[in-house]
């Protein structure tokens, strides 16, 4: 990067809204974000972000990184909008965006690759759309990920595959590994704090390996479909994507599965359902798709911030609880009746945490008994917060398994 673009990037600038206050006009004071749940050992993690630290060190961000990077946010003397360690206002030293900018600039001038991209990936975190930096950071995130890519030897080519819904532009990235015929294809989409780059570990230790294509898509109203409003029809925008994939001669049309996180999981199983002729084999990890929608005493047990990040992808406000809690209903595939016995999917697997709030018992039968054939993993022993890189393992030795020419 140029020291012109540096200078940009860590100029002082107008002061912009905080992002705890982006999607939410109720002031959190002396608030634990994280409830009993979401907390290890029992300790009070203040801080208005969910910190995925084993996530992140997948991701390529060491726990020593990380934990430098927090403590700079946290030792910070400067105001911010609640208690809350990372809600340093303005962007300037010890504000989210600004640390981990910073060190993702850094990153890329010492050693270009893939860790500064994930590192501005972070910057950007929640994501959350109408949030100036989060947006600065996502552009930096992928121009350093372009970058990445283009030296990557998992990546015969990567590709942004892009189309239409309701006259507005989408877009999702096919990662295709090198091979000399048409190879098995992932869809994955994301979780709604995520972005499409943080597949691609997952891509390169489970699939690329394996002659597996991976097409990575953002969640509705987030990233590059931050245009777009999240709604329970939200499998309709990946629609077109889908038909647009499936044009390349690269693919065999004949092996595509689905890959959902939490939120996201909800529009994959959705768009398996609505084309079964296309897709047979489908993977979900902590599936959002019933309970949480429609039983009242789960939404209030989320952290403020997944809250503010569902309350972000429909534009209302989080602080609005009875509007949040009557839009969210419509989403239950249950209520679609979408998760009835012996569906479209032929092959299926749940991998999920018996405390999670996303997933209840009884969605987890519902979505079994919903496929032909299923199989499912429940956590039990490990800490709620640290599962997601066992679950993508999990997911993807199954994937292989379900996927290959065998």
């Amino acid at each position: 990067m140029s020291e012109t673009r540096s200078k940009q990037l860590f100029s002082d600038r107008q002061p912009t809204i905080e992002t705890s206050k982006l999607s939410n006009s109720k002031a959190y004071k002396n608030s634990t974000p994280q409830p009993a749940s979401m907390i290890k050992n029992g300790r009070v993690h203040l801080w208005y972000r969910l910190l995925p630290r084993l996530w992140w060190a997948q991701m390529g961000i060491s726990t020593i990184e990380s934990h430098y990077l927090l403590a700079r946010i946290a030792a910070k003397d400067d105001p911010r909008t609640s208690d809350l360690l990372d809600t340093v206002e303005d962007y300037r030293p010890g504000n989210w965006c600004f640390e981990w900018l910073r060190f993702a600039v850094g990153c890329q001038t010492k050693s270009p690759g893939m860790m500064p991209a994930m590192a501005a990936n972070i910057a950007s975190y929640p994501h959350l759309k109408g949030d100036h930096l989060s947006d600065r950071a996502q552009t930096l995130s992928i121009s350093y990920y372009q970058q990445a890519i283009s030296v990557e030897s998992s990546v015969d080519s990567f590709e942004r595959i892009e189309s239409t819904w309701q006259s507005k532009k989408i877009s999702g990235f096919l990662h295709t590994p090198p091979a000399s015929s048409q190879v098995p294809l992932v869809i994955a989409i994301c979780d709604v704090s995520m972005l499409f780059s943080e597949m691609y570990i997952f891509y390169r230790r489970y699939l690329a390996s394996n002659g597996i294509a991976m097409l990575s898509i953002d969640f509705a109203g987030c990233g590059e479909l931050r245009q777009h409003v999240w709604s329970e029809n939200s499998s309709d925008i990946y629609q077109p994507i889908l038909d647009k994939v499936i044009q390349n001669p690269r693919i065999d049309t004949n092996r595509i599965a689905l890959l959902g996180v939490r939120f996201g999981a909800q529009s994959a199983i959705r768009l398996a359902q609505l084309n079964p002729q296309l897709i047979s084999t489908v993977a979900v990890i902590s599936p959002a798709v019933s309970d949480i929608f429609t039983d009242e005493n789960r939404l209030p047990q989320l952290p403020q911030m997944v809250r503010d990040c569902l309350a972000n992808r429909l534009n209302i406000d989080a602080a609005d609880h009875q509007s949040l809690k009557l839009r969210l209903h419509s989403f239950s595939l249950k209520q679609q009746g979408l998760l009835r016995v012996g569906g479209g999917v032929e092959h299926f697997l749940c991998v999920t945490h018996r405390k999670t709030l996303l997933c209840s018992s009884d969605d987890l039968k519902l979505l079994c008994h919903s496929a032909k054939k299923a199989d499912s993993y429940v956590f039990k022993g490990e800490d709620l917060f640290d599962i997601l890189p066992k679950s993508f393992e999990k997911c993807g030795y199954w994937l292989q398994k379900q996927l290959s020419c065998g």
